[in-house]
């Protein structure tokens, strides 16, 4: 299987009357580098020829399937809540999108079929990479560093239920990316955890291709690291580069993690082989 370029985002940019467009980016730690956009009506997935150096590692990123919660909108973080029956379905299918690119590069080995499958140890993303890998005829290495957010205080709660209960510590929460939840972390940590996390697994896959199953508060932070930015990052710059796509339940979205400390994105959050199993919903925790 040819790796995807292409995919349909939502994106906000000041420049643009539609914040629907497809693109490829190409990110370093100090820069980030548009490097082919098209309009909303072009296909929204197209083969790649871009080839895996061997300094890279693909990542292919799989958000987990639907949660109980996810439905009712309720933090999750570090609570072990397990997939419902949407999820496991949701799961499913994408586990049966990569046995198709198993079929499909088998007979060549090369670079798109994943060497490894790697997860976080909570159930909701253990269960979702299990799934994948079983298909595929592989296991799964747990990594707690792949772990959601610890939303701490927040936890088992609605945005409106922590905004009622803990109302002096839900607006710092949303006033500042360094402030750190009482009995959890901040985003800053967030960021540095699962960014070391992902640079010290493609260090052990140079020239390889690996699947990671994570949350959405880890694929974002990622996304922030594939343009350039942190979650210091003021508002302004965010705005002007643009706010990540919200990643969605069993989402797979690809980078390219490079020795040199340069990361490429290549899709986020597609959700295309989901068509007609269920809906895969929005939000990150």
């Amino acid at each position: 299987m040819e790796p995807i370029t292409k995919v349909s985002l939502l994106w906000k940019m000041e420049d643009l009357l539609s914040p629907h467009f497809v693109g490829i980016l190409t990110a370093s730690p100090t820069g980030v580098v548009v490097a082919q956009m098209a309009p909303k009506s072009a296909e929204a997935v197209t083969p790649a020829t871009t080839a895996l150096r061997a300094d890279e590692c693909r990542v292919y990123l799989v958000r987990h399937g639907e949660t109980d919660w996810n439905a009712e909108h309720r933090m999750q973080g570090h609570t072990d809540i397990p997939l419902n029956e949407t999820g496991r379905k949701q799961a499913a299918a994408a586990a049966r999108f990569f046995q198709q690119a198993t079929i499909e590069t088998m007979a060549t080995g090369g670079p798109y079929l994943p060497s490894a499958v790697y997860s976080s140890d909570l159930a909701r993303a253990a269960v979702t990479g299990d799934m994948i890998a079983e298909t595929i005829g592989m296991t799964v290495t747990r990594d707690e560093r792949l772990r959601e957010m610890n939303l701490g205080i927040f936890q088992t709660l609605t945005k409106p239920e922590a905004a009622t209960k803990y109302g002096k510590e839900w607006t710092a929460y949303c006033g500042s990316t360094e402030y750190i939840i009482p009995d959890g972390e901040s985003r800053v940590l967030l960021f540095q955890r699962v960014t070391a996390a992902i640079e010290d697994i493609a260090s052990r896959h140079r020239g390889q291709t690996i699947l990671v199953a994570a949350h959405g508060g880890v694929i974002n932070a990622l996304w922030l690291r594939t343009k350039g930015m942190h979650p210091t990052t003021s508002k302004e710059e965010v705005v002007r580069h643009g706010h990540p796509p919200s990643c969605r339940n069993a989402s797979v979205s690809e980078l390219l993690v490079s020795a040199d400390g340069s990361w490429r994105q290549m899709v986020w959050n597609s959700v295309e082989h989901l068509t007609g199993v269920a809906e895969a919903r929005e939000g990150i925790f």
